[in-house]
């Protein structure tokens, strides 16, 4: 099965992803509720459509909205190796003067941990 996006989660609330969005990211006050202007009732459909199909915010997508998308991710295969640390020194010595963070994985030449690793990075 498909993973919800916000346009489900509009859909299913009968309202606009732009109303999901404000309500999503706005900071809850005591009574739980999203401290924006909405309707509680609309923001208890919301979060309703919210719990009952599992969506949770992509995250990729998040970063590039608020521009945290200065991070590379590299993965090697065999960080023990010296050859591939100092390749990883290095990406690492450069991304940092140019402001990106290097988030490093090492596969241990195993295709299933490749995987592993792809996944989480994406």
């Amino acid at each position: 099965m498909k993973r919800p996006t916000i346009k489900d989660v509009a859909a299913k609330a009968c309202v606009s992803t732009a109303l999901v969005s404000r309500v999503m990211n706005a900071p809850l006050k005591q009574d739980g509720l999203p401290d924006c202007v909405v309707h509680p009732d609309t923001a208890r459909r919301i979060f309703d459509a919210v719990s009952q199909l599992g969506y949770h915010p992509n995250k990729a997508a998040v970063s590039l909205r608020k521009q945290l998308k200065k991070r590379i991710g590299v993965i090697i295969p065999d960080i023990a190796n010296p050859f591939f640390a100092d390749i990883a020194r290095h990406i690492e010595s450069v991304a940092r003067e140019k402001g990106y963070i290097v988030l490093l994985g090492s596969s241990e030449e195993d295709s299933g941990q490749l995987g592993t690793l792809a996944e989480a990075f994406v």
